[in-house]
């Protein structure tokens, strides 16, 4: 049953959580943001953080039930085809290497500034959040992106 239906049990649950705790990630970076007399500050910005892992894990289980369900002709989906034609280990790890390297300068950012106040005290955490979200969700796409690869390789 999880490789019929990979779609509605992993890819869209998962995809609406993380596009979630991006959003939220995202909208508190600049500060916090009160709503109706109810203030979203960094407590929320680390409930995004949860859901943009949580929900990008989800939706790479999924995304591996699929490959596995194509190479074993368990499901004929088109769809597949073109991804499997576009997206290699290559471009799955330029894409990751890309939203790592972003969290990592970020951070590096964060690191910077804490050496120029001597290691003192130092109110960084909302970039922080963001870097390391980041670079988690980067080493989490350059190793599926080994996974695909490995899973794509069909039967001879």
């Amino acid at each position: 049953m999880l490789l019929y239906s990979p779609k509605w049990l992993f890819l869209i649950p998962g995809g609406l959580l993380a596009i979630a705790g991006l959003g939220i990630l995202f909208a508190l970076a600049p500060g916090p943001i009160a709503i109706g007399g109810i203030k979203f500050d960094v407590h929320s910005m680390v409930l995004g953080m949860i859901c943009a892992l949580t929900g990008s894990q989800v939706v790479l289980t999924g995304l591996f039930a699929k490959v596995y369900a194509h190479v074993e002709k368990l499901d004929e989906d088109p769809a597949m085809e073109r991804v499997f034609g576009w997206m290699d280990l290559e471009r799955g790890l330029l894409i990751a290497g890309i939203v790592f390297v972003a969290g990592f300068a970020i951070n590096l950012g964060v690191l910077a500034e804490w050496i120029g106040t001597d290691f003192h005290t130092l109110n960084a955490l909302r970039p922080a959040l963001v870097g390391g979200t980041l670079m988690a969700l980067g080493v989490q796409g350059i190793f599926s992106a080994f996974f695909f690869s490995i899973l794509g390789i069909e039967k001879r």
